[in-house]
């Protein structure tokens, strides 16, 4: 492929991923034989899709676009790509017909965040494993993990807490661990605790602390969620910033990535009644991001 043909492409591509009227994982989840055959979504939208009149997004319409510029079936233009370029993206294109036969759905993840714990799990069988945020919400429900290390004695899994209580074993601050912890354990875990953080950038490096090399972890967090304070709510985090936080502290992350798929309902004066379906599905809202990793043998602390 000559160069200028090349550039030209990357450039093409480049505007179809980043144009908010294009959303891959939806794209995968309506036409599952793109899916099945492994195919990157934006490349086949551009090289086929556009032709098959498959649409980018929900908020996009491949066929009402070509029916509204019938001249671009003849000159073999991308329909999105015309939109994006053209004068006619001021006006707000006809949303996809696939609305109304995929609603908004818990589509997968790209990366099963969980399974790719459970893999470092069962590849390094963690002797010793410090749990934070074990404290009882509910009066004899309990939310620890330790069923899902079962060959860990009970005294080789501490379940840490800012508050004394059932299910807590040390009453302690992630900001501040034990010094004589450094290095102690195998795997950290932590569930619906950092959005409570006042800085878990520095829990963070606290965690990379403690664990010992060759250490695994798995922190789950809130991307969206109500407020709620036990005792405070601090903050909420894309896949990126939590990702970041740990490999700043040094750590390697092996995956992260978003779970549970959820909506959300703006007052009118936000945004108009008609438009909050195409919103929520062209930029998508998750209770859930989580990440997991582990700490290079190489390095103890």
């Amino acid at each position: 492929m000559p160069l200028r043909r090349k550039l030209s492409r990357l450039h093409d591509l480049f505007s179809i991923r980043t144009s908010r009227y294009f959303n891959g994982e939806w794209y995968l989840h309506v036409y599952p034989d793109v899916k099945a055959k492994g195919l990157d979504p934006a490349r086949h939208y551009l090289d086929h899709g556009a032709v098959e009149k498959r649409d980018p997004s929900w908020a996009f319409s491949t066929a009402a676009y070509l029916d509204s510029h019938p001249e671009l079936a003849r000159s073999g233009l991308n329909p999105l790509l015309h939109f994006i370029r053209s004068g006619a993206r001021r006006r707000e294109p006809a949303p996809s017909s696939a609305c109304r036969s995929a609603p908004l759905v818990d589509a997968p993840s790209l990366i099963d965040v969980e399974a790719a714990f459970d893999r470092l799990a069962a590849e390094r069988r963690p002797a010793s494993v410090l749990e934070a945020g074990t404290l009882q919400s509910s009066p004899g429900v309990s939310t620890h993990s330790h069923g899902r290390f079962p060959w860990v004695a009970r005294r080789d899994y501490v379940k840490l807490d800012i508050f004394a209580g059932p299910d807590v074993d040390v009453v302690g601050d992630l900001h501040a661990l034990p010094a004589e912890w450094s290095g102690r354990f195998d795997c950290i875990l932590a569930n619906a605790v950092f959005e409570h953080l006042e800085r878990p950038w520095i829990a963070a490096r606290e965690i990379a602390r403690v664990l010992a090399p060759g250490g695994i972890f798995l922190v789950a967090t809130h991307q969206s969620f109500p407020l709620h304070s036990h005792p405070s709510d601090f903050f909420r985090f894309s896949r990126e910033a939590l990702r970041l936080i740990f490999e700043d502290a040094g750590l390697v992350v092996d995956a992260a990535d978003y779970k549970h798929r959820c909506a959300i309902i703006p007052p009118p004066a936000v945004m108009p009644r008609c438009k909050v379906e195409t919103w929520n599905a062209t930029f998508p809202s998750f209770i859930l991001v989580q990440a997991a990793g582990h700490k290079s043998e190489g390095r103890s602390s």
